[in-house]
């Protein structure tokens, strides 16, 4: 099974305030033995004509990001171009529309559907989505690093963690940028899942 982990970076938590400032995607499949380090990757900044609006952590969280985006280089693209620019991607690397001209994925991502599909959806203008669409159930992977003793779902970190014990390998990772993020996402999912 094809699946795309996928992340965003916010200047806050309120998708109707806030705005995205980053997007990522990585595509991978259950039981592949690619290399992580060349899977396709997919990674914009989201620039805008007015300012941002955001909440003090955001902008303490993120200074490289805004540095990238005060530089306006070509990873750098309207909310409006992103899901052009991601269509391209993904028929690039062999994703390709149905019979209706739709491309359906499957999305991995910590607390995908409730964070980063909203803000999605909410700042997307409607007929700027490229007739792509995401399957309605994302993968999370945190369900897969639960113990015991838990009594709510891990953080990324948690769960990165876990696997980190587990495995007894460490790899170098930025939190709160979305390539990384995505990245771990990955990570996790091939730790946990694997198919014979």
């Amino acid at each position: 099974m094809q699946y795309i982990s996928i992340d965003i970076e916010t200047t806050g938590l309120n998708p109707i305030e806030h705005d995205i400032i980053e997007f990522a995607a990585i595509i991978d499949e259950i039981g592949s033995n690619k290399p992580i380090e060349k899977l396709p990757k997919f990674h914009r900044y989201i620039k805008k004509d007015s300012s941002y609006i955001c909440d003090a952590k955001a902008i303490a969280m993120h200074p490289k990001i805004f540095e990238k985006l005060a530089e306006k280089d070509e990873s750098c693209v309207f909310i409006e171009d992103l899901m052009y620019a991601f269509g391209n991607f993904l028929q690039n690397n062999e994703v390709f529309p149905n019979k209706y001209g739709q491309i359906i994925i499957n999305v991995a991502g910590k607390n995908f559907g409730s964070f980063d599909y909203q803000f999605l959806l909410e700042k997307i203008p409607e007929g700027h989505w490229n007739n792509i669409s995401f399957r309605q159930r994302f993968i999370d992977p945190s369900i897969l690093y639960l113990t015991d003793d838990d009594i709510f779902l891990p953080d990324l970190k948690t769960c990165v963690d876990r696997m980190n014990e587990k495995t007894g390998q460490s790899f170098a990772w930025n939190p709160h940028t979305a390539i990384d993020d995505a990245m771990q996402i990955v990570r996790l999912m091939r730790h946990k899942i694997k198919l014979y």
